[in-house]
Order: C-alpha cells, then structure tokens, then sequence
C-alpha cells in the first residue's frame, strides 16, 4: 500500500506502478478500518462508475505466508 488518509478514510495502492483508490469500507470487518501505510497488501481489482477501485484489501502475513 502507498498510503492512507486516517482523517478521509481513503487510501492509495501501488499497483505495479498504477496506484489504485480503495475506501476504508474496502477492508473487511466491522467499523472503522485502517491500514498502515507501507504495509503489503493483496487485494481485488474491480471497476465502477469513477474507474478501477480496490475491494477486498488485505495484509499479507509474509512470514505467515513464507510458511
């Protein structure tokens, strides 16, 4: 992830060098999320109205996944 404004709930995704909108109600869960910026993430790439948005944003675990 690139980053993430706490204050409007929205965050960017570098996406092989094209960066990708996501809302907080992007992340699963209940309530307000967030995401640390820098953190890696996976995600799903889908398009409406305004473009290509990211849905389904989630950190990876790498060493959970190096496993």
């Amino acid at each position: 992830m690139v980053e993430f404004d706490l204050a409007g709930g929205n965050g960017l995704i570098d996406a092989g060098g094209q960066a990708i909108f996501f809302n907080f109600t992007a992340i699963p869960g209940h309530g307000y999320r967030t995401l640390r910026p820098g953190a890696p993430v996976r995600f799903e790439l889908v398009e409406n109205a305004t473009g290509l948005t990211a849905w389904n944003v989630q950190t990876i675990d790498e060493d959970r996944d190096r496993r």
